[in-house]
């Protein structure tokens, strides 16, 4: 990243570079990660789910961090481009909070049934202020986090593909839903932070 951007951080100093988008992220992370917290509340409550992998909390809590790190990654790879306008400590706080909800539900439950997902979807909207999609508009599952820190249906991601009659059946033809475009998007963040992807622990 470039050291001459200028980040303006919570406490309403001007830092240089990646770290002190780093530092600013770590703030708003630490209320979360407090022994009452909603990452510990989240961990011993998927502990108690059904997993089809052996559930470990070093193993869940590496996945989570992984996807966190993407978000920072997101962060500064967005201030790089918009080098005299980096993202706000308002807009930064909507987006990391929120990612941290979509990063719970799936390091903790990736590898479980989706409807052991959506009760830990249900789980966290009981045990957090963070603002969540209307539960009348579907699951957390169904929505992703967009750069301006709102929640986006996944849905509007999937592309509009129309196959000929004649290659439905062919086995070489992937008509893309939600389910594999949220999915190869795990997918990429684990790979993005060098995780080994030999056994498969993501549950469709």
């Amino acid at each position: 990243m470039d050291e001459d951007v200028k980040v303006v951080t919570s406490s309403g100093n001007n830092a240089t570079g990646s770290l002190a988008v780093q530092t600013e992220i770590a703030t708003i992370l630490s209320q979360h990660l407090t022994v009452d917290g909603l990452v510990n509340q989240s961990l011993e409550h998927a502990a108690t789910l059904d997993h089809i992998m052996d559930f470990t909390k070093l193993r869940a809590l590496g996945s989570l961090f992984s996807m966190l790190n993407q978000a920072a990654r997101n962060i500064l790879n967005y201030n790089n481009n918009h080098v005299d306008f980096p993202m706000s400590p308002e807009r930064m706080e909507r987006y990391v909070t929120k990612c941290l909800v979509q990063s719970l539900l799936w390091s903790f439950t990736g590898d479980s049934r989706i409807k052991l997902r959506e009760e830990m979807g249900r789980f966290i909207q009981s045990s957090t202020t963070i603002p969540l999609p209307d539960s009348s508009s579907g699951n957390i599952l169904d929505f992703e986090v967009s750069l301006e820190g709102e929640w986006v249906p996944w849905s509007t991601k999937v592309p509009v593909m129309e196959v000929e009659t004649h290659k439905v059946g062919a086995p070489d033809v992937v008509v893309p839903t939600i389910d594999t475009v949220r999915h190869e998007a795990l997918l990429y963040t684990w790979l993005a932070d060098h995780k080994p992807m030999g056994e498969s622990f993501l549950l469709v």
